[in-house]
């Protein structure tokens, strides 16, 4: 789930009048597009490759990363907060409260299935 601004982005509301019209549209056209690239899974993958141990020969891979479930995003005329969720958020003190600031990517990459979590994969092109 997407949330924009504290506001859970309905992208399913085809509506012009919608107050996130411009971002279902562009949700829309960027996950077609990415579908037509790259079938129907992207891969993240960390920058350091597995080196194999010295003494077994076994693989060694890197540590742990995270992606920021929060990122702020300034365009010329406006800031925004962006907050990807696998879950569904809920609200103390007028903020919404994330289970863990980071999505962890163990083993060097993860992959998101484009048809189960369209969401993470607009989130991470935005």
């Amino acid at each position: 789930m997407l949330y924009i601004n504290q506001e859970l982005l309905n992208t399913r509301n085809k509506d012009e009048n919608y107050k996130h019209a411009d971002l279902v549209k562009d949700y829309h056209k960027v996950l077609k597009d990415a579908r037509d690239y790259y079938g129907k899974y992207i891969i993240i993958e960390t920058r350091q490759r597995p080196h194999p141990d010295e003494k077994t020969g076994f693989p060694i891979y890197p540590g742990t990363k995270g992606l920021l479930r929060r990122t702020t995003i300034v365009e010329e005329d406006s800031v925004s907060e962006w907050i990807y969720s696998d879950v569904t958020l809920k609200k103390k003190d007028d903020e919404l409260v994330l289970p863990s600031p980071n999505l962890l990517i163990q083993k060097g990459s993860y992959t998101i299935d484009l048809t189960r979590n369209p969401d993470l994969a607009y989130y991470v092109f935005k």
